[in-house]
């Protein structure tokens, strides 16, 4: 399953490597050590937002906040899918 986390890191990592940019770049013109910047690329980092931040406003990317539909039922949907039958 491709994650956001994974959507994010293979951008960032599209924008070093048109940068012409190594890890140990992106860590000195951001101060993110280069083991946390692969982290990031392979969308396994799990740390703090503020460290996602700084990488993604040195490549110029926003994150977007986009309400999921839920998968559950609503409450008021229950009733027209458990009520009783008129028979």
């Amino acid at each position: 399953m491709i994650t956001w986390r994974s959507k994010l890191g293979a951008s960032l990592k599209a924008f070093r490597k048109k940068k012409k940019w190594t890890q140990e770049e992106v860590y000195l013109r951001t101060g993110i050590p280069r083991q946390t910047v692969s982290e990031i690329e392979n969308g396994k980092f799990d740390g703090a937002i503020i460290i996602l931040e700084k990488y993604m406003l040195l490549a110029n990317r926003d994150l977007q906040v986009i309400e999921k539909a839920s998968e559950y039922p609503q409450l008021d949907q229950l009733n027209s899918l458990f009520g009783e039958d008129d028979e």
